[in-house]
């Protein structure tokens, strides 16, 4: 396949604060969309609402992507569940691939947590952004954990996290594992040429954690329960209250099955 969009510009970098703050400042000085940023490690990765992620030297891909979705702009929220499902699918493609193969599957924990045996896989953080020539675009930050064993995780985090390695068994190079999602962005960029949403939300249903499945979710302060059945019109997350009412959440600060407290 040729490579029209993503990864013809790549910013290869050894040590930053993150990936986010590094193509941003390309971004703002003319960097082209489909851009790249590439880190060994971050000392200050962050995923949502400001939370520190983890990012060790070599253990695992910490990377950020241009995006330019067209269509509606209120829509431009389903860019992220959309580079949830194209991870989803080279992931376990590459597990696929390994001497003992590989029968688990991906789950997708909304907004954008990987979830694999219950432990983070990997996240995705979205922020727009604009330059002075009034270019909008999102940026779209990626960490997958990679080669980590347990002692590689912080204390806390033992219990939470999981690396494709301890999967699998076999060690992954972060730059074949960006490269397959180079290729998978770039097949499945028709949408959000213009973004697709039916399409989108039909993807991720599929690899849904919790879905149909009721959940307690954390958000302004509040907690909601209800079952997950639905995604909202910009990829909301959707609870079904006793009765037929459906309450859309747009952000959470946490999610759990309702068995699990």
């Amino acid at each position: 396949m040729a490579i029209t969009i993503f990864g013809k510009r790549i910013y290869r970098l050894d040590s930053v604060p993150s990936t986010q703050d590094a193509l941003k400042e390309q971004f703002l000085v003319g960097a082209p969309i489909g851009s790249i940023a590439v880190a060994a490690e971050q000392s200050l990765g962050r995923g949502r609402r400001g939370r520190a992620w983890d990012s060790p030297a070599g253990k695992g891909l910490w990377t950020s992507v241009l995006v330019a979705p067209s269509g509606s702009e209120e829509l431009a929220s389903w860019t992220p569940l959309w580079v949830a499902v194209v991870v989803k699918k080279v992931l376990e493609s590459i597990a696929a691939e390994s001497n003992g193969g590989f029968k688990d599957e991906i789950f997708l924990k909304w907004p954008n947590d990987l979830i694999l045996r219950e432990k983070k896989l990997g996240g995705i953080l979205a922020e727009n952004v604009i330059d002075s020539r009034n270019r909008k675009a999102i940026l779209v930050g990626l960490g997958i954990n990679l080669t980590q064993s347990e002692d590689d995780f912080l204390p806390h985090l033992r219990n939470r996290a999981i690396s494709l390695w301890q999967a699998v068994g076999e060690t992954y190079l972060p730059e074949l594992v960006l490269e397959r999602i180079i290729f998978k962005l770039e097949e499945l960029y028709y949408l959000l040429n213009p973004i697709d949403a039916d399409s989108i939300r039909a993807e991720w249903i599929r690899s849904a954690w919790g879905w149909n499945q009721m959940l307690r979710v954390y958000s302004g302060g509040q907690s909601y329960e209800g079952k997950f059945t639905e995604l909202g019109p910009f990829g909301e997350l959707g609870l079904k209250k006793f009765g037929s009412d459906v309450v859309y959440l747009a952000s959470t600060d946490g999610i759990q099955r309702v068995d699990e407290t």
